[in-house]
């Protein structure tokens, strides 16, 4: 039974609703105008901090973490995620959509709590009177 909302959003994504959301956001940045503009600024940026000989000491399986964090110091991802999806986030469709998907997770769980639950035995019911004589 869903009692949190902790619990609500771990139902969420075990529903595959969560992954789904993820991969339609995904698709949008993707296709959207500034995403050669993006990666051009994440290119740029992981070249100069390799030119600049600062890495020359790192472990080669070290790499791609110092790399991540250099591009994490400036803003880039954080701007590009919001421009290419605060219209997505807001629209009255996306409300909608995901209203949606919780009730019908919500509805599913209490119908699923409903079938596990005993049956309590009808008051009005009992054994049958014992036969007269």
């Amino acid at each position: 039974m869903i009692s949190d909302p902790d619990q609500l959003v771990a139902a969420f994504k075990n529903s595959g609703e969560f992954d789904k959301l993820r991969r339609e956001l995904f698709q949008q940045a993707q296709n959207s105008d500034n995403y050669d503009a993006f990666k051009a600024r994440l290119a740029d940026i992981v070249k100069e901090r390799l030119k600049s000989g600062q890495l020359d000491w790192v472990p080669p399986e070290k790499l791609p973490g110092e790399l991540v964090q250099e591009v994490n110091r400036f803003p880039v991802v954080e701007r590009f995620a919001t421009e290419t999806t605060s219209k997505t986030l807001t629209s009255d469709k996306f409300k909608d959509n995901l209203t949606s998907s919780l009730e019908r997770i919500l509805r599913e769980e209490r119908q699923k709590d409903a079938t596990q639950q005993p049956v309590p035995p009808d008051p009005n019911s009992g054994p049958p009177p014992p036969p007269s004589s």
